[in-house]
């Protein structure tokens, strides 16, 4: 067995740090992104085959909800979230969680409480463990464990071109073929491209590449 020691139940990591390179191949960051984007919007990583992240985050929405529901339904397709789902646009620069945040700009002395982290109570501290919570989730994509994951993506459209990135054996050690779909599923979410583009006349202007009105000017604050 190569890899990190990993519970294929719950896909967590026991042994060598996350980012060690463990793979036979280790893929550019280019050909990660591709294969995320693969991973982000196919339905058959849930256990319903009707589910993908992109239905919940969809990319037409902001990677939010794409409609006006409080709640999105996941699962057995009866089966609803108690929590809104928020834009995952915008996200690459959330904090760690501390329970005493001290903002360092303005008054450093003053404890805001807690704060950071992803998901709304912040208890994912990476791009991948958050991505790893709704593959699991009975509200979400319901996989049982994380064998049941990669049995699916082995059949998947892009099986060949997940072996190709990572290694031809990678299928053979579940912990790895595991860590290689989270790995993809963050290199995906920290597109610059897609994720946070900052595409705004706003931010042009603070590249120099544009130039506000007067009543623009005033609501930015009248300084660059």
């Amino acid at each position: 067995m190569i890899g990190v020691a990993w519970s294929q139940e719950d896909g967590r990591g026991g042994g060598a740090p996350f980012y060690a390179n463990s793979f036979q191949k280790m893929p550019s960051a280019a050909a990660l992104t591709a294969i995320g984007r693969e991973l982000f919007s196919d339905p058959a990583l849930s256990a319903s085959g009707k589910i993908s992240c992109a239905s919940c985050h969809d990319p037409r929405h902001s990677f939010g909800p794409p409609n006006d529901s409080p709640v999105q339904g996941g699962g057995d397709g009866r089966s609803f979230g108690v929590r809104a789902v928020p834009s995952l646009k915008y996200t690459q620069n959330v904090p760690p969680f501390t329970e005493h945040f001290i903002d360092d700009e303005g008054d450093d002395s003053a404890d805001q409480g807690p704060a950071g982290g992803r998901t709304w109570d912040g208890r994912s501290q990476s791009f991948h463990d958050q991505a790893r919570l709704p593959l699991f989730s009975p509200f979400e994509m319901a996989n049982t464990d994380a064998s049941a994951v990669i049995r699916r993506i082995q059949h998947a459209r892009y099986a060949a071109q997940f072996r190709a990135l990572f290694g031809e054996k990678v299928f053979d050690d579940g912990a790895l073929a595991f860590k290689g779909i989270l790995m993809a599923l963050e290199a995906y979410q920290q597109s610059p491209a897609e994720f946070y583009p900052y595409s705004s006349k706003y931010d042009a202007w603070l590249r120099h590449e544009s130039t506000l009105s007067p009543q623009e000017l005033a609501r930015a604050g009248g300084v660059q």
